[in-house]
């Protein structure tokens, strides 16, 4: 019985990533057909590599995450509240300096970047100034990633899970369908630093209120 528990205790953790994964393909899957309507087959081109870049400056916040959380999760099993405290302050402390460079990255070079993947000149213009828009956020992203998997590791299944769709199915996908019919496919480009926004708004208040717990220990 004790191994069946802790079992679906696993399963309940671990489906957070499961459903940002899914919920990542049901996002690119809508995005596409929005794009496709509101903006052409260009519009789809560009957010190809968009999506690419934010990508490449995505991937060390997420390995950041991934390293704190076998480290936050000992000692939260420990009750060592204050080291769990320092790892998560220094996995968003990093976290945040390389979402921060990203964002300067992103910005900064837009068209250099853009050239990377075309020589078309409309092509390299149009998707920088979509890069700049969908990534004036971006410096926000470090805690908001490094929250989820600090709720993973503490086994707090549903914060995780809520933290895990924030950004993408739960504010991502309804101002991907609402705004363009405002903005036209300005919307669809807005819809991102608006969601990303929103998600580590969100992520702040939750781990304020997680925090609190600890002090009261």
């Amino acid at each position: 019985y004790h191994g069946k528990k802790e079992a679906l205790k696993a399963v309940k953790v671990g489906f957070a990533s499961f459903s940002r994964q899914i919920a990542l393909s049901g996002v690119i899957i809508v995005l596409n057909k929005q794009l496709s309507f509101y903006g052409g087959n260009q519009m789809i081109a560009i957010f190809g590599i968009v999506n690419r870049l934010q990508l490449l400056f995505l991937m060390p916040l997420l390995g950041i995450s991934q390293g704190m959380q076998p480290i936050a999760g000992y000692n939260f099993g420990a009750y060592q509240f204050k080291k769990v405290k320092e790892v998560l302050w220094v996995a968003i402390k990093y976290s945040s300096g390389l979402a921060f460079l990203g964002f300067v990255a992103l910005e900064g070079l837009a068209n250099q970047l853009f050239r990377l993947f075309s020589r078309d000149v409309l092509v390299i213009a149009e998707g920088a100034a979509v890069l700049r828009i969908v990534t004036a956020l971006f410096f926000l992203l470090g805690i908001q990633i490094v929250s989820a998997g600090f709720f993973q590791a503490l086994g707090k299944a549903w914060p995780a899970l809520v933290l895990s769709l924030s950004r993408q199915a739960l504010m991502l996908l309804p101002m991907i369908l609402i705004l363009p019919h405002f903005l036209g496919v300005t919307g669809i480009w807005l819809a991102f630093p608006l969601s990303d926004g929103a998600a580590s708004f969100l992520a702040f208040l939750l781990l304020q209120k997680q925090l609190k717990t600890f002090s009261q220990r």
